[in-house]
């Protein structure tokens, strides 16, 4: 992972609203295609991303989960 990802997501656990954002623009096409690969439609998995970033949003603190997503992209 990035550094700067690293710098974005302890800003968004610090409550930096702006760069939750940044690193959801910037891995959610990773995370779409990690629960399609897994052999789900398309729909689904944006649906199921959808509620990953959801989750994440509402608990800072699991935000270093990003760092194992991205091992499977």
């Amino acid at each position: 992972m990035a550094d700067d990802d690293i710098a974005l997501m302890l800003a968004f656990k610090g409550g930096d609203y702006n760069s939750f954002g940044i690193l959801a623009e910037r891995h959610q096409a990773m995370l779409v295609r990690f629960f399609y690969a897994q052999g789900l439609d398309w729909d689904l998995a944006e649906d199921l991303a959808h509620d990953v970033w959801a989750k994440l949003f509402r608990s800072r603190a699991l935000m270093f989960l990003l760092r194992r997503l991205r091992r499977f992209s």
